[in-house]
């Protein structure tokens, strides 16, 4: 939760682990947004929920509503917050299932402790590179190996400004940027 720009108020930030709920957790989200907040909800570009003005004294009974519904990840805007294209789910012109392999990522990230001998757990972090092709510009003629250039471009950057980031080829530029996150 994130504080309005209205004093009192609350932003909610629901998380929808790869964008899925239920339709039970739907009509939730639906009676908490009316309960709590103006009846209003939007979706992020990070694939996840927003319910805004929710009054600050309401947030202890929003917390529980989704913990009801499932839905109390404080997972959100994190890296174990992935978004995934739908892939072969939803395109013809996807060659993998990306939302199936960005959940079995998600989840060994998120369930797997790295034990190192002699210590405690350390935390895994990952850099990652981007890249793909327009279709609709210079870039359908692209050999596989430029394509794989530019992700590692993009890795090198995400690696040379931190951890746990990604970064994307700009179709549009020269160099990659950084994937934009609502937080």
């Amino acid at each position: 939760m994130r504080p309005q720009s209205q004093a009192g108020y609350r932003t909610v930030l629901v998380q929808l682990p790869l964008g899925d709920l239920t339709s039970e957790q739907m009509r939730a989200l639906g009676e908490i947004a009316r309960r709590f907040g103006n009846g209003t909800m939007r979706a992020t570009d990070d694939q996840n929920v927003v319910v805004p003005w929710v009054a600050e004294g309401a947030v202890p009974a929003v917390h529980a509503a989704l913990v009801d519904a499932d839905l109390a990840n404080p997972d959100v805007a994190t890296i174990n917050d992935v978004v995934s294209c739908p892939g072969m789910d939803y395109c013809s012109l996807a060659i993998t299932r990306s939302m199936g392999m960005a959940e079995r990522i998600r989840h060994r990230l998120e369930t797997t402790p790295m034990e190192v001998a002699g210590h405690a757990s350390v935390i895994v972090t990952a850099s990652i590179g981007i890249a793909g092709i327009d279709v609709g510009t210079s870039d359908a003629v692209l050999s596989p190996a430029a394509l794989i250039d530019r992700a590692d471009r993009a890795l090198y950057q995400a690696k040379h400004l931190g951890r746990n980031r990604i970064e994307m080829w700009d179709a549009g530029g020269s160099e990659p940027r950084p994937v934009e996150r609502e937080h």
